[in-house]
């Protein structure tokens, strides 16, 4: 690990990072979802603060994960699809807080978030270990001719029976970071009772894709529960006077709106746009809207500046929110966003079964893809496909009207911030890219994460 630099003395509050699997901002009811789909989200937001627009940088669990903990985006971190190993030569979050006396502790859902990829990094303690745990995929025996060695994931309820647990026995001693991960909202949408009962109806036919929308819509129900269940120990053992919180998810989730059911390959509003709410109550004003566009790079940066902790001599690629949280101070709503889709070694991106049935075509996919986003206006090129694209999300929110052609002394402006961003990203990169270790990556590909 690289030396620190000097950081200032701890301070208030207790920190808590949540972090949501799959989860698209407008299915959530917080975001106008006319589906209740979160009340207990809707809850934390009237105690604090909703980002309107907040954007992950690849719409991958891994490099977005990657790039909430070290405030760099996917090339400077060098983790471009799961299996790769965040590197160890670049403070993260974990490591800064510990520096400036915090006690740090995660519970993480996903095998992709195990220690052996990096991300345990700064933890006194992580909790990866789901032996025995009730999983999404239990009953998955084989995937693509390849065996599946025992659990993958566990469920949100067991997440956070550990993390309840574990404030119960530390919270009281003040001065922690504590991150909690949840899985649930990912595919294969499996939700327990009495969510599914409750979202799915029994009208609905296997085959409608209406039905599989709403068992994605239960599952986030669901883990929204989970997070309130926790959310009401932490507040008995560490009050939101005395706590900050911060929610966010790694992705969201194509649901055919663009012809394609999950996330990875492809960059349209429904896989990188996502919630954010920070609350601390006292020091952020209760039912605040925050207009956005942010970036997930700026959610360590303003942790660190809401705790008042300066980071030495980090180079931090996202912004410090301090401000336009705590005080409404306004953000430039012409900031641009960039992104990127994650690395593919093969052409062909499969879709998956919701229930046995298939939804949707594979994706055909070559070489790279990245785009970025300016005002209303939204970006995208795949040089080796031969794809541009221009949408005006002011009046084309859904992205179905291409406007290159029409606007291509624009497209070429966008274009050439692109290229500026991608050579600033290649002087900040840590090294080259480290591959996990071939069985890991065995495992990954026996339930599709590694193509």
């Amino acid at each position: 690990m690289a030396a620190l630099g000097a950081c200032s003395a701890p301070a208030s509050p207790n920190i808590v990072l949540i972090t949501i699997d799959t989860l698209r901002a407008d299915h959530c009811s917080v975001y106008g979802y006319g589906v209740r789909t979160t009340p207990h989200l809707e809850q934390l937001a009237r105690e604090g603060a909703r980002v309107e627009t907040a954007y992950v940088p690849m719409p991958s669990t891994g490099p977005a994960h990657a790039s909430l903990f070290t405030s760099r985006y996917p090339l400077a971190h060098q983790v471009l699809k799961n299996g790769h190993v965040l590197a160890d030569d670049y403070p993260v979050l974990a490591e800064v807080l510990g520096e400036a006396g915090y006690r740090t502790a995660a519970f993480v859902s996903s095998f992709v978030l195990d220690d052996r990829f990096g991300y345990g990094q700064g933890f006194d303690s992580y909790d990866d270990d789901f032996r025995g745990a009730d999983s999404s995929y239990e009953n998955v025996q084989h995937w693509e001719g390849i065996e599946v060695p025992g659990e993958f994931d566990r469920r949100a309820h067991e997440t956070t029976n550990r993390a309840n647990s574990w404030l119960q026995e530390n919270g009281s001693r003040g001065g922690f970071f504590l991150w909690v991960h949840y899985m649930d909202p990912h595919e294969p949408y499996d939700p327990p009772e009495p969510w599914r009962t409750k979202y799915v109806k029994p009208a609905m036919s296997r085959r409608n894709l209406r039905r599989a929308i709403a068992l994605y819509d239960a599952e986030i129900a669901f883990t929204d529960r989970e997070v309130g269940r926790f959310l009401d120990v932490l507040d008995e053992i560490s009050p939101p006077t005395a706590t900050l919180v911060v929610l966010t998810a790694d992705h969201g989730e194509g649901l055919l709106d663009h012809g394609f059911m999950g996330h990875g390959p492809i960059l349209y509003e429904e896989t990188l746009r996502v919630p954010l709410l920070v609350r601390w109550s006292g020091r952020i004003p209760a039912g605040s809207v925050i207009p956005g566009p942010v970036e997930i790079v700026d959610v360590m940066p303003t942790i660190l500046g809401l705790a008042r902790i300066r980071p030495g001599e980090l180079v931090l690629q996202g912004r410090d929110l301090t401000s336009a949280i705590t005080t409404g101070a306004a953000l430039d709503p012409e900031h641009s966003v960039f992104f990127q889709r994650r690395l593919y070694e093969k052409k062909r991106v499969p879709t998956f079964p919701v229930d046995g049935v298939v939804f949707g075509r594979p994706l055909l996919v070559k070489g790279d893809k990245y785009g970025v986003r300016q005002g209303s206006w939204k970006y995208l090129e795949a040089p080796m496909e031969g794809t541009r694209e221009l949408y005006d999300l002011s009046s084309d929110p859904a992205e179905r009207t291409n406007l290159q052609s029409r606007r291509q002394e624009l497209a070429g402006e966008l274009a050439g911030q692109l290229e500026a961003w991608r050579s600033e990203q290649d002087g900040l990169a840590l090294g080259p890219v480290q591959k996990a270790p071939e069985e890991e990556l065995e495992r990954l590909r026996s339930l599709g994460y590694v193509r």
